[in-house]
C-alpha cells in the first residue's frame, strides 16, 4: 500500500511540475492577442548558438552509447541462458525498445500492471504485455525497469513478489545494476 501511495505522490509531484512548465513556457511564448507564434520557435531553434551542434552531437553520443550498451547487456543474460523481462509498458519503452531495436528475441516479455495492457503487444518490436503473476511463473532472472524514473518503487513491488533476489536494471540515464 505505501509503495502505491508513494508511486502516486511521485505522480502528482512530477504532473504538478510539468503543468507549471507548461504554463510558463505557453505565456512567455504568446503575443498580445495570446496566439502562439511557432514560426518564431523555429526560426529561435534555428538561429540558436553554433554551440547548440555541439550539445546535440554529446547527446547523440549519450543516446547512441545506450543503443549500445543496452543491446550487448541483453545479449549477454541471453548467452547465458538467463531470462530477463521489460517492467512497464509505457510509451517511454515502446520508443526505447524500438531504437535500440530489441524485440523478443532479447527480452522475454514487458511486464505492466495496466489490465487493459495484458495481452496486447509492444508496437514495432512485437514485445508481449504480461501481467506480475506470469512474470513470476516465469522466474526471471531479472528485470528491465523501463521507467528510470520510478526505478525505485518498481523495485520494490518487483523484489516484494518473488521469494529470493531478482536482479534490477535501467538502461537510463546510462545502464545501472538497481
Amino acid at each position: 500500500m505505501e509503495t502505491n501511495k508513494l508511486q502516486h505522490n511521485t505522480r502528482i509531484k512530477w504532473l504538478k511540475w510539468y503543468q507549471d512548465a507548461l504554463i510558463k513556457t505557453v505565456k512567455q511564448r504568446c503575443n498580445d492577442n495570446n496566439i502562439i507564434d511557432f514560426e518564431d520557435i523555429l526560426n529561435e531553434e534555428i538561429e540558436y548558438d553554433p554551440q547548440e551542434n555541439l550539445i546535440r552531437e554529446k547527446f547523440r553520443s549519450r543516446v547512441n552509447n545506450i543503443r549500445t550498451n543496452s543491446a550487448s547487456k541483453l545479449l549477454e543474460f541471453k548467452r547465458s541462458n538467463k531470462v530477463i523481462i521489460g517492467y512497464g509498458a509505457a510509451a517511454k519503452s515502446t520508443v526505447f525498445l524500438n531504437f535500440c531495436d530489441i524485440g523478443s528475441d532479447l527480452l522475454e516479455f514487458v511486464v505492466d500492471g495496466n489490465p487493459d495492457k495484458i495481452g496486447k503487444f509492444i508496437p514495432g518490436v512485437d514485445i508481449k504485455i504480461s501481467s506480475l503473476a506470469e512474470a513470476i511463473s516465469h522466474q526471471p532472472d531479472a528485470f528491465l525497469i523501463f521507467a528510470w524514473n520510478l526505478a525505485d518503487e518498481i523495485k520494490i513491488l518487483i523484489n516484494s513478489n518473488f521469494e529470493r533476489s531478482i536482479e534490477n536494471f535501467v538502461a537510463i540515464p546510462s545502464w545501472k545494476k538497481l
